[in-house]
């Protein structure tokens, strides 16, 4: 044990009293601001960090409570503290090492915020002691020793990883350990290596999230076994006395929104906490406020359910059109939807090509003539013989890493994925391939990437999906718009949902409305698709759409082991599912009795419901008959072709709503002149 030397305790200035505007004014050790400066770019601290750097540098024994969204700073507002006084501790304290044990925990709600933690952290600590003089610093930090040994260790432990070597960087020491609830939960249980006895700062970072995820009662055993462990350490007289650190530990929590379980939450972890606001106002327990970046737009689009898979491609390519740098979140209601989305977007140009037309097939015709030889073709629809099918179009395995995918649909982008149940090397290979992009990027991802995780650079945001709450749609367009920078959120609607809209703006959200027939437009080649029209006065982008679509209906259907149908039934059903979550305050616009489980199908690329066609595709055939059957059943009925030959003369009807689209004729025409 290094030997202590006692020096008297400082005392810490009044809270509440600072917002300083530089970091040498903060009182933060120089070391540190040179690095900050010449090393990372950063030459003044946020909002939050200018209220919070003062209360937290100098030795006091109050808790904190940090209110900031995640963007504003609020990583370095807790990370600079710690590290500054594990500094200033040389001082006085020599042969400080890793063999202290930890000194410092951080938990983040997810594996991918806490590897974020850790690259902050990690590049922080690679200051240099003989680099350019700081700024002179203030009284505060001129305790500060003229120089300086790198003997602080870093280290993090996260489920997905492996626990024998988290073991074994924990019986070597780890000063500041960066951690997940659970995985830090096991090794405080099974790791008796593991040294928390001089254990002084407890950061629960997203700590709304951290109990929105279900860690509650994981947080009060990983409480009570700190305690333990640190009365043990004072009984056995390892517990060092260090003057530049707090005496007891001090526990520092932060939170997007200070609610009612966050409240319970700070009483039970926190010993007198202060309260801190970026904009310092008292952070007293929020009702109905809800605020986001006034620099970011938001819109929404109202899109009938049969337009949906459509229309969202047409968005993208305008999103990732030539010129444009830009990165883009698609939020989906499930991982099996998030699946789905990537592959078939990605992978969908991949259907087996339809015969050519005709030139004069306007009647349609030629669609009852397609449908006889897909008869013929054994029920590939407008396939051919050259076309290849078989188990390359098959989705790839969960497990895969990704680099991410092109696609001919939107040119010059990589697509990535982005879920819970993802394998943490995928995970971590999708968010590192997103965030070091330098070609436009979409990331299919759920609300895990929404929860604390610093995507750097997101342009737009679109909301596939509605969010289940009102808060959740303010943590997924967090995600842009940060730093002061710009940016846009887009929401897609059905008919039904537009009540939505009031609730939005009962939490004075300006949104306004971008229209269906300008993200179809972008699927037309060259200017003006949305007004240029074809022939018989249809618009251009309907028959794009009609063609687009059927696409995936295709390459959905041509999967020899029908994976694909299966992919595109589970999410139809995930969707389904999810959709019945909503808070019960707006079930009564996200309401399953108000869906059309035909016309939702269709915008997975499915013909009909999986209730429907599920009995013809069966559960999984044995025998020697058993592909021959399931080539049978996945051939489409002809109604389907009929159906199709009916609305030739507006294509766009194939994925109407009924008149919600605004697409007039069609089917209703077409029976009424033929019926005569």
């Amino acid at each position: 044990m290094p030997e202590v030397r006692v020096a008297p305790r400082p005392t810490a200035p009044p809270l509440g009293t600072f917002s300083a505007s530089t970091f040498p004014e903060a009182g933060l050790n120089p070391l540190l601001c040179n690095h900050l400066s010449t090393k990372l770019a950063i030459t003044l601290p946020t909002p939050i960090q200018r209220r919070s750097l003062p209360v937290l540098l100098h030795p006091g024994e109050r808790d904190v409570v940090l209110q900031a969204q995640t963007g504003s700073g609020k990583t370095l507002a807790f990370l600079l503290p710690i590290l500054h006084r594990l500094i200033q501790a040389e001082a006085g304290t020599p042969g400080l090492g890793r063999n202290l044990g930890t000194l410092a925990i951080i938990l983040a709600p997810t594996r991918e915020l806490a590897k974020q933690i850790e690259k902050v952290l990690d590049s922080l600590l690679k200051y240099s002691a003989g680099g350019p003089k700081a700024p002179a610093p203030t009284p505060a930090t001129s305790a500060a020793p003229a120089t300086h040994r790198h003997w602080i260790v870093p280290g993090i432990v996260i489920g997905g990883e492996k626990k024998k070597s988290e073991k074994a960087r924990l019986r070597k020491g780890v000063n500041i350990l960066v951690s997940t609830p659970g995985r830090l939960l096991d090794h405080l249980k099974t790791t008796q290596a593991f040294e928390t006895g001089n254990l002084r700062w407890l950061v629960l970072d997203e700590a709304d999230n951290l109990l929105e995820l279900g860690f509650e009662e994981t947080l009060r055993d990983i409480l009570k076994l700190l305690e333990v462990r640190k009365n043990a350490a004072d009984k056995a007289g390892k517990r060092m006395d260090v003057p530049a650190w707090p005496v007891e530990r001090q526990t520092i929590l932060c939170s997007a929104t200070i609610q009612d379980r966050v409240q319970k939450l700070a009483q039970q972890a926190l010993v007198d906490p202060q309260f801190i606001r970026a904009d310092g106002k008292p952070a007293a327990p929020e009702k109905d406020e809800l605020a986001v970046p006034v620099q970011l737009k938001q819109s929404y689009v109202v899109c009938p359910a049969k337009l949906r898979l459509v229309t969202l491609v047409g968005l993208l390519r305008q999103l990732s059109s030539p010129g444009r740098t830009c990165k883009v979140i698609v939020f989906t209601s499930s991982c099996d939807s998030v699946d789905f989305l990537h592959h078939i977007i990605g992978s969908g140009y991949k259907a087996p090509a339809r015969h050519a037309k005709k030139e004069n097939a306007a009647d349609g015709a030629d669609d009852d003539e397609d449908a006889e030889e897909d008869e013929k073709n054994g029920g590939k629809p407008g396939g051919t013989e050259e076309t290849p099918r078989g188990t390359d179009l098959a989705p790839p395995s969960a497990g895969t890493l990704q680099t991410g995918v092109e696609t001919p649909h939107l040119a010059n982008t990589v697509l990535f994925k982005l879920h819970g149940n993802l394998p943490q090397p995928a995970r971590a290979a999708a968010y590192a391939g997103f965030t070091k992009s330098t070609r436009p990027a979409i990331l299919f991802c759920t609300d895990v990437a929404a929860r604390g995780l610093d995507l750097p650079d997101v342009t737009e945001i679109v909301q596939f999906d509605p969010p289940a709450d009102v808060r959740d749609y303010v943590h997924r367009i967090g995600r842009t718009a940060r730093l002061g920078r710009e940016g846009r959120a887009i929401l897609f609607m059905l008919p039904s949902e537009l009540e939505y809209l009031d609730v939005l703006r009962g939490h004075s959200f300006i949104v306004e409305e971008m229209k269906v027939d300008a993200l179809l437009g972008a699927l037309v080649e060259g200017e003006g698709g949305a007004k240029r029209r074809g022939k018989e006065g249809r618009k251009a982008y309907e028959q794009a759409a009609t063609d687009l679509h059927m696409g995936f209906e295709r390459f959905v259907l041509a999967d020899l082991d029908v994976s694909n149908v299966e992919l595109a039934q589970k999410a139809f059903k995930s969707h389904v599912r999810a959709y019945a979550t909503h808070v019960a305050a707006e079930r009564h616009i996200f309401h399953v009795r108000k869906l059309h489980l035909g016309h939702v199908a269709k915008s997975f690329a499915l013909r009909e419901a999986p209730s429907d066609i599920s009995s013809s595709l069966g559960a999984k055939l044995k025998g020697p008959d058993a592909k021959a059957k399931r080539e049978a059943d996945k051939k489409p009925s002809m109604s389907m072709y009929k159906r199709k030959a009916a609305v030739q003369t507006n294509p766009a009807n194939e994925f109407g709503d009924g008149g919600a689209g605004k697409m007039p004729g069609g089917l209703v025409r077409k029976k009424r002149k033929t019926g005569r």
